[in-house]
C-alpha cells in the first residue's frame, strides 16, 4: 500500500504481518467504514481513468507482476507507469493504492527494474507469510470463505462434527487458495455429511483440485487451456485466444487420431466458462491462479510438448512455450536442443509477425497504436536463446531479419532499455568465428538508435542512459548511440513549453519538475531554466487548497496468539455469516466476487451449539 487511509496508522516501514487475535478490524475494513470506496483495477490505464480528487478511493491491483512467476513483459510495460501512478496517489489525500504480488516475484522485479528500486518507488511493504499464519488467522480465513460460499447450514454442521475443524485448520497443506476452493467448489451432488471428507481430501492432495477435472475434459477443452496457458498470463482477448487455439487444435487432434470440427473453439469456451476460465467482456483468463499452477506441473509430456514449437503463430506464445520447455527439461540438454531446433520454422517468420495493433480506448473512444506482441528486442533475445541452446546460426540470421524488419515497429521505452543488454549477450556469448556475429551486432546498434529516436518517455531516459553505459563496451562505436540519447535528453530541457503543453494540474507539473531534477543529477545538466518555465505555468493555474496532510504514527501490536486452543477457535467472537454474505462493499466480497447468499444465519457459537 502507498499510504494508510487511517491517519493514525503508519505504513512507512516494511512489515511482516502477524495479526493479534484481539485486532478484529483489518486496515481495509477500517478504510471502507470511513466512506472510502473500493475499486479493483485490471490495468494502470484503468486506475488513471478513475482517479478522482473528490472521491475517497482505495485502488486494488492484484498479482500486478504475474501470478506464479515474474511476467517480465508486464514489468517493462508497467514499471514506469506504475511509478507515475504511485506519485499521483501519494499527492492526493483522497486516494490509496494496494497492490499485491508474491514475495519472490517482487524481489526479482526489484533486481531487474530501476523503477521498482525501493528508494525511488517508496512503497510500504507488507509480507504476508503463509508459514507465519497463526491458528486464529487460519480459522478466521476459513470462516470468512465459508461465509461467502454457497454452502448450506447442513454442510457447515457436518464440518463442525468431531475434530474436522481442527484437522483442516492444522493441516500441513493449509493454504488460503485451497481453503477458497474447498468453500467455493463443493460438488452439487455431494451429500452434506460427506463435505468434511471432501475438504480433507483436497488438503491431502491439492493436485486433485484440477487433475481429476482436467482428465475428464474433451481434447478441445484441454487444447483451449493449453492455448490460454502459453498466452498472456493475465488474460487474453478472445480473438487472440481463438487464433492460438486454431493453430494447435487440428494438428494435435490429428496426431492423436481424434476428431475435430470448426465449432470446437466456441463449444470449448462455453464448456470451460466458470469451471476453468472466466470471461469478462472480450477477455478470457483462468478462473483461479491454481489452474495455472496445475498446468505448469502437468504439461510435462515430451511427445505432446514437442508438437507445439511448429504450431506457434504469435511471438509471445512461442516465448512462453520456450520458457516452459527450459524449466521442464532443464536436466536433459539433448532434449532441449531438439526442442530448440523445432522452433526454426517459426523463427524465420518472426520478422513478419506484427507486434503492434490498433486499439480503441474504452474510456475516451479514440484509436491508438499498442504493443500487441513481443517487442523487437524481445524477439532478438528469444532467437539468441534458441541459438545458444541449439548452436544453429540460422537463429542469428532470423534475429538480423527481425532487427531490420520494416513490418515491425519500435516500442521506444522497452527496446531502448533491452537492446543494450542484447548487444552485451551477443558480444560475450557468441564466438567470434560465427560469420553473422558482426552483422548482428551492427544491426542491434542501428536498431537502438532507431528506438531512441522513436521517442523515449521522459521517465525512462535515465534508465536507457544507464543501460547504454552498463552494457555497451568501449570497443563499440558509441557515437551515433550517444548522439541519439543526448539529443533525447536535451529535448526535455530545451523544449519545456512543448513537453508540458498537455499538463494541466499542479501535481503533474510538480512531478515534471522532480523528473527534470532527477535527469539533471544523473546527466550533469542544469535544470534551473527548464524549472522556471514549469513554475511559471504553475503560477497561472488556480490551485485548489487541499490543506496539509501528514499521517501520524501508531505502533502495530507485536503480540502473536501463541496459544490459540481448540476451544478458543470454536468460541471466538461471533461473526454473523448472513451479514458477511450480504456485505457487498467489503474487501472479502470484492476480492472473492461472490454475490449475497440467502443461507441460514449462524454465529460461530450457534454453529457449535448445533452439535454440542
Amino acid at each position: 500500500a502507498t499510504r494508510a487511509a487511517d491517519p493514525t496508522v503508519s505504513l512507512e516501514n516494511d512489515h511482516k504481518i502477524h495479526q493479534n487475535p484481539s485486532e478484529q478490524a483489518s486496515l481495509g475494513k477500517c478504510q471502507l467504514n470511513d466512506d472510502w470506496q473500493f475499486c479493483a483495477i485490471k490495468s494502470l490505464d484503468d486506475g488513471f481513468a478513475k482517479l478522482d480528487e473528490e472521491k475517497r478511493t482505495i485502488f486494488f491491483f492484484d498479482d500486478f507482476l504475474g501470478q506464479i512467476e515474474l511476467d517480465r513483459q508486464a514489468l517493462v510495460q508497467r514499471d514506469g507507469q506504475l511509478a507515475r501512478f504511485v506519485k499521483r496517489v501519494r499527492a492526493s489525500k483522497n486516494a490509496r493504492f494496494i497492490l499485491t504480488t508474491r514475495a519472490h516475484i517482487f524481489e526479482e522485479a526489484r533486481r531487474l527494474s530501476d523503477h521498482m528500486d525501493e528508494g525511488r518507488f517508496q512503497l510500504s511493504k507488507f509480507l504476508l507469510d503463509v508459514g507465519q499464519y497463526t491458528r486464529s488467522i487460519k480459522a478466521r480465513i476459513l470462516f470468512n470463505h465459508l461465509a461467502a460460499s454457497d454452502l448450506t447450514g447442513g454442510h457447515i454442521e457436518a464440518l463442525l462434527q468431531g475434530d474436522w475443524l481442527k484437522k483442516i485448520v492444522d493441516h500441513r497443506n493449509y493454504n488460503p487458495r485451497l481453503i477458497a476452493h474447498i468453500a467455493a467448489e463443493c460438488p452439487e451432488d455431494l451429500d452434506e455429511t460427506a463435505y468434511p471428507t471432501f475438504a480433507f481430501k483436497i488438503l491431502e492432495n491439492p493436485a486433485l483440485i484440477w487433475a481429476k477435472a482436467y482428465r475428464s475434459l474433451s481434447m478441445r477443452c484441454q487444447n483451449l487451456l493449453v492455448a490460454l496457458y502459453f498466452g498472456n498470463q493475465y488474460h487474453q482477448p478472445i480473438g487472440v485466444l481463438r487464433k492460438n487455439f486454431n493453430a494447435i487444435h487440428n494438428k494435435i487432434c490429428e496426431h492423436y487420431s481424434q476428431p475435430s470440427k470448426p465449432e470446437d473453439f466456441e463449444e470449448a469456451l462455453k464448456s470451460l466458462e466458470s469451471g476453468f476460465v472466466a470471461i469478462s467482456g472480450q477477455q478470457v483468463r483462468f478462473v483461479n491462479p491454481s489452474v495455472r499452477d496445475f498446468l505448469k506441473e502437468h504439461l510435462s509430456d515430451g511427445d505432446f510438448l514437442g508438437l507445439l514449437p511448429t504450431l506457434c503463430v504469435r511471438a509471445e506464445w512461442a516465448q512462453n512455450l520456450w520458457s516452459h520447455l527450459k524449466h521442464t527439461f532443464q536436466t536433459d540438454p539433448d532434449k532441449l536442443k531438439a526442442l530448440a531446433l523445432a522452433f526454426l520454422e517459426f523463427a524465420n517468420k518472426l520478422d513478419q509477425i506484427p507486434n503492434f495493433a490498433k486499439v480503441k480506448s474504452e474510456q475516451h473512444h479514440y484509436w491508438y497504436r499498442k504493443l500487441d506482441d513481443l517487442s523487437i528486442a524481445e524477439r532478438g533475445s528469444l532467437l539468441l536463446d534458441l541459438f545458444e541452446q541449439s548452436d544453429d546460426s540460422r537463429f542469428l540470421d532470423a534475429a538480423i531479419s527481425a532487427l531490420k524488419s520494416e513490418a515491425l515497429g519500435f516500442e521506444a521505452s522497452r527496446d531502448s532499455r533491452d537492446l543494450p543488454e542484447l548487444h552485451w549477450r551477443i558480444s560475450n556469448f557468441v564466438d567470434d568465428d560465427v560469420d553473422s556475429k558482426a552483422v548482428l551486432l551492427a544491426s542491434v546498434e542501428s536498431a537502438l538508435v532507431s528506438a531512441i529516436e522513436a521517442g523515449i518517455p521522459m521517465d525512462e531516459l535515465v534508465a536507457v542512459k544507464d543501460a547504454i553505459d552498463e552494457y555497451l563496451d568501449e570497443a563499440t562505436d558509441l557515437e551515433p548511440i550517444e548522439d541519439a540519447i543526448n539529443s533525447a535528453i536535451d529535448y526535455e530541457f530545451d523544449e519545456v513549453s512543448e513537453t508540458i503543453s498537455d499538463l494541466s494540474s499542479e501535481s503533474e507539473l510538480n512531478e515534471h519538475i522532480e523528473m527534470l531534477e532527477f535527469i539533471a543529477r544523473h546527466t550533469g545538466r542544469s535544470a534551473e531554466a527548464a524549472k522556471n518555465v514549469v513554475l511559471e505555468k504553475i503560477s497561472e493555474i488556480e490551485v485548489s487548497d487541499y490543506g496539509d496532510y501528514q499521517p501520524n504514527s501508531r505502533g502495530r501490536s507485536s503480540h502473536a496468539d501463541t496459544e490459540f486452543s481448540d476451544m478458543m477457535m470454536l468460541s471466538s467472537k461471533p461473526l454473523q455469516i448472513s451479514e458477511a454474505r450480504e456485505t457487498k462493499s467489503g474487501v472479502m466480497k470484492a476480492r472473492m466476487n461472490c454475490p449475497p447468499r440467502s443461507n441460514p444465519s449462524y454465529t460461530r457459537d450457534q454453529l457449535i451449539s448445533i452439535v454440542m
